[in-house]
């Protein structure tokens, strides 16, 4: 017996009997392993590919799941859940990226890792919008995955359910081995032969499919009874039916789902080397209007506002491309209507004062109060008359 089968049969699976068969089929090939092993091979480019479409980040999964990257995972698209981590991590990084679609095609897979990888979906769902879209399978381990999304959305001829675990125990020829076991630890190796020997086993295997459904149905706001009808009992729903037992949210298309969320904005990936190299004309056209406006600002600031005691103000305007002719004249104004307010409460203090030169008659104090007033007067006329904008 190969090593691949070996390893397949020591690990408990979420994933559609047909799918578990195939790989059986592929670990069958002895010199496979070996083969891949030796030839300098690329990765299929549609596995784990992170895709954008504007402020919405796709990503696949496809084909069987295994937790972590092996010969299937880069040679035959299957999905690593170490690599879909990574993947989901850089969207959720992404600050252009608001909606997450997660583009599902596949039977299931390994139970572990599956967890804790659909946990971390939903955590992400405080932050962005994660939406699972099913165009082929969402089966046994990739509707987990599926379930931990805001929303499912199918194709009409989409696969769902195959809700549960299997594992799978090979018994082999022990003609020429000798196993010792533990006398404290016999249920290490039960004797599948034996009914207390399967006993142990359908208890591992129910024990793992109890976890799956209870969070699967959490997940879509059922019970674990439901998700148990739901699912057909571990069989599968298509289409409509899956919506209707509510496996699924709704039916749509990648395609409409992405349009759907995708924002469109003609900012999008534009910065001034890009608009300079593929609209000349309108950056040139843009950098005349910015030339003449600027002149147009700097001329009005210098007319109008270039008045003694006021240079600095002006030149600060001149060097500031953000402040106006407005902006300039309210700073001017302020500044008058500071220095006014001193003179007139210097007035204010003179007039107040008996006159110099001692005794004075009524009508001399009142000559002296006259005079004050005119000149407060004239400043109160220089506050008031304004400054042309």
């Amino acid at each position: 017996m190969s090593r691949a089968i070996t390893a397949i049969m020591a690990t408990s699976w979420a994933i559609k009997q047909e799918s578990l068969e195939s790989m059986y089929k592929i670990a069958d090939r002895r010199d496979i392993t070996e083969a891949l092993q030796t030839r300098s091979g690329e990765p299929v480019a549609e596995s784990m590919t992170v895709e954008k479409r504007g402020n919405v980040g796709i990503v696949p999964i496809r084909g069987p799941i295994f937790r972590y990257a092996n010969v299937l995972t880069d040679h035959c698209g299957a999905t690593s859940l170490q690599r879909l981590a990574k993947n989901l991590q850089i969207l959720a990084d992404d600050e252009s990226v608001d909606t997450i679609i997660l583009e599902i095609d596949s039977p299931g897979g390994q139970v572990d890792g599956i967890s804790e990888v659909a946990r971390h979906i939903k955590s992400m769902r405080a932050a962005k919008k994660v939406v699972a879209y099913v165009g082929g399978s969402g089966c046994s381990a990739a509707y987990w995955i599926a379930s931990s999304a805001e929303e499912i959305v199918i194709s009409d001829t989409a696969e769902l359910g195959s809700i549960g675990v299997v594992a799978t125990y090979v018994k082999e020829d022990a003609a020429n081995e000798v196993q010792i076991v533990s006398s404290m630890s016999p249920n290490k190796r039960p004797d599948l032969e034996t009914d207390e020997g399967r006993k142990i086993a359908q208890a591992n295997v129910d024990d793992l499919a109890e976890v799956f459904i209870a969070t699967a149905a959490a997940n879509r706001g059922l019970t674990s009874e439901e998700m148990v009808e739901a699912g057909n009992k571990g069989g599968l729903r298509v289409g409509k039916k899956a919506v209707d037992s509510k496996l699924a949210d709704r039916l749509g298309t990648l395609e409409s789902l992405i349009a759907e969320y995708k924002k469109e904005t003609t900012e999008e990936n534009m910065d001034i080397e890009t608009l300079k190299k593929e609209h000349s004309e309108t950056y040139a056209a843009a950098v005349a209007d910015g030339v003449m406006r600027e002149n147009k600002r700097v001329s009005a600031i210098i007319k109008k506002a270039s008045l003694p005691g006021y240079e600095s103000i002006v030149q600060e305007a001149l060097t500031d491309p953000n402040t106006s002719l407005s902006d300039v004249l309210e700073k001017v104004v302020e500044k008058q209507r500071t220095e006014n307010a001193s003179a007139l409460k210097d007035l204010k203090t003179e007039s107040e004062a008996p006159i110099p030169g001692g005794d004075t008659s009524p009508g001399d104090e009142e000559k002296h109060r006259t005079k004050v007033s005119a000149v407060a007067a004239e400043v109160l006329s220089e506050m008031t008359g304004g400054i042309e904008k």
